[in-house]
């Protein structure tokens, strides 16, 4: 019986055993990859002048998106396109924290009143105050970012350390009253005294100053304030009340969420964490 079909030459139809495979299997890895021209693209505009890479939380109607800063950055208004992000961030409830800038000027201390719990705790106790930030912000007890367990831990050291200094502080004072001289020339042990008790104070500023150094700092690079180390120093160093009451007022929102001086973060328990 013979065939129905006709004989191909090799000639016209003869492929090597790999190019076969190579068919089969799909494209070369050196291939180039087609985009889709139908990517949905964001626009978005620039809060602030940041640098490439830097990512920040922007809303479209009721969904919230994380956008990173193309190559090059962006300059503050200005517009750019973004491939639109396949997920949205968590709706959690959230306070927004300005970008680019600070919430108010250094000296704005009294912006919410003469009375406010914020300003009382920035000018008598700065450490405490540093102590709620780092809760609010998840960082150590030295203002730097760390491990879960350290962070959750920052404010009770800060707060253990400061009822140490004082305690030294005030029973040292009361050792200078006891030993007080009715002479005009101190004795010895008045004298000794005194200067451990000012050592110990210069030692509870330095440790101020670092804590509140390193705050300022890590705010800046966060949320992309223009600034420098020096400044961060020079302000933590001569004005540090001023450093910690600002730093209070840029990591939350107390036109919404009132001040408290005895809680971790200087916040009631309902209100959400910072973006």
């Amino acid at each position: 019986m013979s065939s129905a079909y006709s004989h191909l030459p090799n000639s016209d139809f003869d492929l090597e055993s790999d190019d076969l495979s190579m068919n089969l299997v799909g494209p070369s890895r050196d291939a180039p990859t087609l985009q889709s021209s139908h990517t949905p693209l964001l626009s978005v505009i620039a809060p602030a002048t940041l640098p490439e890479g830097y990512e920040f939380e922007t809303i479209v109607g009721n969904a919230r998106y994380m956008v990173t800063v193309p190559p090059g950055g962006v300059e503050n208004g200005q517009k750019f396109e973004v491939p639109l992000p396949s997920r949205m961030v968590a709706s959690a409830a959230t306070i927004a924290i300005p970008v680019g800038h600070w919430r108010d000027s250094l000296f704005g201390c009294f912006s919410h009143g003469p009375c406010h719990p914020h300003l009382w705790t920035g000018l008598c106790c700065g450490l405490l105050a540093a102590g709620q930030v780092t809760r609010r912000l998840k960082l150590t007890a030295w203002g730097k970012p760390g491990s879960v367990g350290q962070t959750e831990i920052a404010f009770k050291v800060i707060f253990m350390a400061l009822v140490v200094y004082l305690t030294i502080y005030i029973g040292l004072y009361l050792v200078l009253l006891a030993l007080a001289p009715n002479a005009q020339v101190p004795t010895n042990a008045y004298m000794a005294i005194f200067y451990i008790r000012s050592i110990w104070h210069y030692l509870y500023m330095i440790a101020l100053t670092i804590v509140l150094f390193n705050l300022r700092g890590y705010v800046r690079r966060k949320y992309a304030i223009p600034g420098s180390e020096t400044e961060d120093c020079c302000c933590s160093c001569w004005c540090p009340c001023l450093v910690a009451t600002q730093l209070m007022r840029h990591t939350t929102d107390y036109d919404t969420y009132p001040s408290l001086c005895c809680s971790e973060t200087g916040l009631p328990k309902h209100a959400p964490e910072i973006v």
